[in-house]
């Protein structure tokens, strides 16, 4: 679900098999690395930190588009109000920056049309 403000903006459902992707009006054939948008993230997170190749084809409601990550190093960043080093890894114009400081979450997220940035953060016991 994709909201502007309280208003739901667009609704896409999702069903993962073990060999496909069907939304409300298609179906793909995937394999054991297709993810979806919401789930990308934090999977990067956890691969990054098993040193797993950061390979995925991703569905996003529309079609299925390969993401192929490279690991740029590590950037100086300023999240909620603190400086921090973060892994900037890019695929299809898209950033993604991990933070070791925070168990590898993405602190930072953007495209062209879009940014999503870490507001606060919370260690559970």
């Amino acid at each position: 679900i994709e909201y502007e403000g309280d208003e739901v903006k667009k609704k896409i459902n999702l069903i993962f098999t073990d060999n496909s992707i069907i939304s409300d009006n298609e179906k793909w054939q995937v394999d054991k690395n297709s993810v979806d948008f919401l789930n990308i993230f934090l999977k990067l997170g956890l691969d990054f930190k098993q040193n797993k190749k950061l390979n995925y084809t991703l569905a996003n409601g529309k079609n299925i588009k390969e993401y192929n990550f490279k690991n740029m190093g590590e950037v100086p960043l300023t999240i909620m109000n603190k400086e921090t080093l973060a892994i900037k890894l890019i695929a299809n114009n898209l950033e993604v920056y991990l933070a070791k400081e925070y168990d590898y979450l993405p602190i930072l997220i953007k495209k062209k049309k879009f940014k999503y940035e870490m507001k606060s953060y919370q260690r559970l016991k």
